[in-house]
């Protein structure tokens, strides 16, 4: 169970037809970290500091005026929210190995963890994980990591599948919900030649009669290829707000590095509309729809490393991955 648990809330906070799939290709110089190649949307709403304060325990900082980043100045009393969906492939740490999960997140940058005015943090909301390629979640995840030692005995498989599904508060770290995601056998599903969609929808806790079910969309996703790229954000802008060091809710950070250097990132500028639905845990206010918001997809090898004292997790983020 110690390395279920480990393994099962790493994956949590990677917090993915598509842009191809790449390989794992950094697996073999981090054997003992939490690895997977994760093919993404990655959409930044701009939301009313007023509402953010109010879900945050922390104070949020300014969005920096760096053309770098934000190639026009982004709308004063407005902070960027990050909502994002993908395909994870690969999922390696340790001797465990899972083929693939999708999942979404709704996460804040920008967010004064140290309280110092000037560090920067990324503030998960919500994290969503879903079983990929028609695969239940409960069936994929426990049965392929349980203990052989387990002391559950010939049950163990039911209990612990049972015990996995009905969390939906906090779990090492990261507020998390069990979902069904469409699709589930790539990042995004094309609905014409040039639209593309994700659907992301809470999984409440099964029960022995129905089983489990689906309650109401969280999360929908409709886009397109954005004619005029580059005119808001560029890549570095994604790579700069996603690689902020995480906040946990157990007091500590990690660093969870998205490299997008590799062979197969393939990114593509996105453009469409966000809507969020009956507010999710953690997210009340943000529900509504966001037309002509900026995204971008890619593929990215993700490497999640050990959480540690928030001080600590931010000095060691890897500056060239923010680039």
């Amino acid at each position: 169970m110690a390395y279920l648990t480990l393994l099962f809330s790493s994956l949590l906070l990677s917090l993915a037809l598509a842009l191809p799939q790449g390989p794992n290709t950094l697996y073999v110089n981090n054997p003992n970290l939490r690895t997977e190649s994760y093919n993404a949307t990655y959409f930044i709403l701009a939301v009313a500091d007023t509402i953010l304060e109010s879900l945050i325990p922390y104070p949020l900082i300014p969005v920096p005026r760096d053309t770098s980043i934000f190639v026009t100045p982004f709308p004063a009393g407005y902070h960027p929210v990050i909502v994002s969906s993908g395909y994870m492939n690969d999922i390696r740490m340790s001797i465990f190995q899972i083929a693939s999960l999708v999942g979404a997140q709704i996460a804040v940058p920008y967010v004064d963890r140290l309280e110092n005015g000037e560090t920067s943090f990324l503030y998960p909301l919500i994290n969503y994980i879903g079983g990929a390629n028609g695969e239940d979640l409960m069936s994929l995840v426990p049965c392929k990591l349980r203990s052989p030692r387990s002391p559950l005995g010939k049950n163990s498989k039911r209990l612990i599948r049972h015990e996995i599904i009905a969390i939906v508060g906090t779990f090492e770290g990261v507020y998390i919900s069990p979902a069904s995601l469409t699709p589930n056998t790539a990042a995004y599903v094309a609905i014409t030649p040039t639209e593309f969609t994700v659907e992301v929808k809470t999984v409440i806790v099964p029960n022995f009669i129905s089983g489990p079910s689906v309650v109401y969309e969280d999360i929908d996703l409709d886009f397109m290829s954005d004619p005029s790229p580059n005119t808001v954000y560029t890549a570095h802008t994604f790579h700069a707000l996603i690689n902020q060091a995480l906040v946990l809710n157990n007091g500590m950070c990690q660093c969870n590095t998205y490299f997008f250097n590799q062979t197969f990132t393939d990114p593509l500028f996105r453009v469409g509309t966000v809507t969020i639905g009956a507010p999710p845990v953690g997210t009340t206010g943000l529900a509504g729809v966001y037309s002509d918001v900026p995204g971008y997809s890619a593929s990215s090898v993700l490497v999640g490393f050990n959480a540690q004292d928030c001080a600590d997790a931010a000095a060691a983020v890897d500056k060239s991955a923010l680039q």
